[in-house]
């Protein structure tokens, strides 16, 4: 798992982009979910892009759907910029398209 937060130094607002590469999985997940709140505490609006994710299962899934409810709890700003092939079949089976 690869893992990296890019501050948006150039922009006034609190802003970040959240890369994650190789895979969002049970093996992975709770590692992940731990950047993700530090990221979540640090910045307001947050970009995530999983361009680079090659396996990706349901407890992705879950991750992004708790992500996206903290996010709203914490009335911060999230946006998915980008997702790998891997992620948008599982977006697909689940019949989440847009849910994110």
């Amino acid at each position: 798992m690869s893992f990296r937060v890019e501050s948006e130094t150039s922009s006034p607002e609190n802003k970040c982009t959240i890369v994650i590469d190789e895979e969002m999985t049970i093996y992975t997940i709770n590692a992940l979910k731990e950047e993700l709140s530090a990221a979540l505490d640090t910045y307001d609006i947050c970009r995530l892009d999983l361009a680079g994710i090659e396996d990706f299962d349901s407890s992705g899934i879950q991750l992004l759907l708790s992500l996206k409810n903290e996010i709203n709890r914490l009335n911060k700003q999230f946006e998915m910029t980008s997702v790998s092939d891997a992620v948008s079949k599982v977006f697909t089976t689940y019949g989440l398209e847009g849910a994110i």
